[in-house]
């Protein structure tokens, strides 16, 4: 399964509460973040994107990300 969201900076928590109960319905699934229009600044935004990623492990997904700003890698 592939579990596809939009993240955006104002959404980071909602991000990780419905990633939290899709993956409740499909374990094991990838999670695919489009991280395109998240910004913010440096610290907030790799704030959220660990966020989701101990959200998405410790419920037993695989996260990856799309269209992520270069800085960020």
């Amino acid at each position: 399964h592939i579990i596809r969201i939009v993240v955006l900076a104002d959404t980071g928590t909602a991000c990780c509460e419905r990633v939290r109960s899709l993956l409740r319905h499909a374990p094991g699934a990838v999670v695919e973040c489009d991280v395109g229009r998240l910004s913010g600044p440096a610290t907030e935004v790799i704030g959220i994107l660990a966020r989701l990623r101990f959200t998405t492990l410790s419920c037993g997904g695989r996260l990856t990300l799309r269209h992520a700003d270069p800085a960020l890698w």
